[in-house]
């Protein structure tokens, strides 16, 4: 733990020289965060810091929605609020008409660092995993169940909204796709299949 967060420092300290950006308080971050949540703000809470930033960039905007668990002053993040604010404006949050490149490289340099390291995640982490497993399987043969139930005309009282939504969807599906998966069936056969040519033999019967 103390070399990742030695190599941090460094990595702090040379993106700080090179876009003259304070990170005092980024690294007091850091260090707070790992002492209270443990290696996963290196491995998951950066990386996902990293991938709403990439969000605000794509949509020029920052939104506080998208960076949850960090505290905001103004339109920006607190965490690496220098590199930030030479991105986006520091009062609404908008994207810069010129923002800095090397800035952009900094914070994803920080965040990214440890995002691909393998280590086993903590029992409490693995055990949300297995019950979302459970859970989405549970889901997945429930909805299987029902569709079998729509398909042999058996609907529960209670699925009777979820079954008027699902032919409507059929309906409306037919409505929209049918020529256009006429047309990309026919397209699919050989040619001789869809292509009539109408002309009879000497005994009057049509070749195809």
């Amino acid at each position: 733990m103390k070399s990742h967060l030695q190599f941090l420092q460094y990595l702090l300290d040379d993106l700080s020289r090179w876009c003259c950006v304070d990170t005092a308080r980024d690294y007091k971050t850091i260090t707070s965060r790992v002492e209270e949540e443990g290696e996963s703000f290196l491995t998951i809470t950066l990386p996902d810091f990293a991938n709403s930033f990439q969000k605000s960039l794509q949509r020029g905007e920052v939104r506080k929605a998208d960076f949850p668990g960090f505290r905001f002053r103004s339109g920006l993040p607190a965490f690496l609020r220098g590199f930030l604010s030479r991105i986006f404006d520091s009062q609404c949050g908008t994207l810069l008409e010129e923002p800095d490149i090397l800035c952009i490289w900094a914070v994803r340099q920080i965040c990214l660092v440890y995002g691909k390291v393998e280590k086993d995640c903590s029992e409490e982490r693995t055990f949300d995993a297995y019950v979302r497993y459970l859970e989405n399987e549970s889901d997945v043969r429930a909805w299987d169940a029902l569709l079998n139930d729509l398909d042999n005309s058996r609907v529960a009282q209670s699925a009777l909204p979820l079954y008027l939504r699902w032919t409507e969807y059929q309906r409306l599906g037919r409505l929209m796709w049918r020529d256009v998966f006429t047309k990309v069936d026919l397209k699919s056969l050989p040619e001789r299949t869809h292509t009539t040519s109408w002309s009879r033999s000497s005994g009057g019967a049509l070749n195809f």
